[in-house]
């Protein structure tokens, strides 16, 4: 498989978010996302494809339209101060 997922991320009080920079599997980033978002629980955290964006949007798949796996279309952070324990955890 290839590793085209990365994790995107954003703050559920204050607006911050972003985009890890690690490429993983599908079932890599999903797997991460989850326990992320457990030991996270002020952000939300989701698996990102990021050879989606770069085919375009006429390329959706069964298997990204199952609703598991979301394209996010976080903002970049705006605030590096309040992100950074998760900003690190995201890219270690």
């Amino acid at each position: 498989m290839e590793n085209t997922y990365v994790i995107a991320w954003k703050a559920k009080v204050g607006g911050c978010s972003g985009q890890g920079t690690k490429r993983l599997t599908r079932a890599e980033a999903g797997q991460l996302a989850d326990e992320l978002n457990q030991d996270h629980p002020n952000f939300i955290h989701e698996p990102f494809n990021l050879q989606r964006i770069a085919a375009g949007p006429e390329t959706e798949t069964a298997t990204d339209e199952s609703g598991i796996i979301r394209d996010v279309a976080f903002a970049p952070a705006s605030s590096e101060s309040d992100c950074s324990p998760v900003r690190e955890a995201v890219h270690g």
